[in-house]
């Protein structure tokens, strides 16, 4: 592809911004295509258009729209921008190229990449979940109708993954946990998705990412605060998760903004976890969502106790029928 061929592979001239970068800032983009197709085709996970169906459309965010799709006889769903704005193209290929290194039974798994010289579309194709979100899993069904034996099994499973991620190499900070990302299938399984905001840790600067990433209720006090943070902030985001699981109450329910800017402004303001009856895990979220990041466990230490916790709780739920 060449950046001064309007005619070439992917007709970025189309993109209304990217006519008015730099240079440079244009060759970079394209560049960074180009290594992108070069590893979709040695890794075979390269698409062709021709090969694929796009249907209906399933959601819609702020930047980007999930549509239903048939590849070679299998239901799967592909991830397109919104609109076709430079910034968030490269938000795409930042999410493909980081997703195509990652291979684990409860994320939601990567299938390849595809170009629509036709539409000029960038499209991500994923796996598709016969589920629920965890928020909407929850939320319509009562407390009583979850046994303790599946919320520590769907809690388990979210902490392995994280562990996973975090013991990458380089490692991988998620920095966007919330229930919305998290889907659950009939069989109590987890598959994690989306990983737009998702990056690779520099390997020797543990302390380098800033700025307010993520969703506020589930957001890590560092990082509200643009403070240096690292992969401490996804383990308060699970802290979290674990309390909205085993309650089914989201985190800071009645706080409105001006609260939960509060909360993360003061100190002496703590979320209470006395809803948690079983002490030991109300112990296991209060060491995770520390608001200093130097207190809070990390993922070792969540993995160690919650396992050891999930394994007690489990076994004795056993009867002999």
């Amino acid at each position: 592809m060449n950046v001064d061929d309007e005619e070439g592979f992917t007709k970025l001239a189309n993109y209304p911004s990217f006519q008015k970068l730099e240079y440079y800032d244009q060759k970079q983009i394209v560049d960074q295509i180009n290594d992108l197709f070069k590893k979709g085709l040695e890794e075979k996970w390269l698409i062709p258009e021709n090969e694929i169906n796009v249907t209906n459309k399933l959601s819609e965010g702020s930047n980007s729209v999930i549509y239903d799709c048939k590849w070679r006889g299998l239901d799967i769903v592909v991830k397109m921008t919104k609109s076709k704005k430079i910034a968030l193209l490269k938000d795409l290929l930042k999410e493909i190229k980081l997703w195509s290194c990652l291979r684990h039974p409860n994320l939601v798994q990567f299938l390849g990449f595809s170009y629509s010289q036709r539409t000029n579309e960038f499209m991500m194709l994923m796996e598709k979940i016969n589920g629920r979100n965890l928020r909407e899993f929850i939320e319509k069904k009562t407390s009583s109708s979850v046994s303790d034996y599946q919320k520590y099994h769907i809690c388990i499973q979210l902490i392995n993954v994280f562990k996973f991620l975090h013991h990458c190499n380089p490692a991988v900070i998620y920095r966007d946990l919330k229930p919305e990302n998290i889907m659950i299938d009939k069989y109590y399984n987890v598959k994690l998705t989306d990983f737009g905001l998702s990056r690779f840790m520099p390997e020797s600067e543990p302390f380098k990412m800033t700025g307010t990433t993520g969703t506020l209720r589930y957001m890590a006090p560092e990082v509200f605060h643009a403070q240096h943070y690292e992969l401490k902030a996804d383990v308060y985001g699970l802290g979290l998760i674990i309390f909205f699981v085993f309650t089914g109450t989201r985190p800071f329910e009645k706080y409105n903004l001006d609260d939960l800017k509060n909360y993360f402004s003061n100190d002496n303001i703590v979320l209470s976890t006395q809803q948690i009856r079983n002490k030991k895990l109300r112990l296991i979220i209060d060491n995770c969502i520390k608001k200093s990041h130097h207190n809070r466990w990390d993922i070792n230490e969540l993995f160690t106790n919650f396992t050891e916790l999930s394994e007690t709780r489990t076994h004795n739920t056993c009867s002999i029928a």
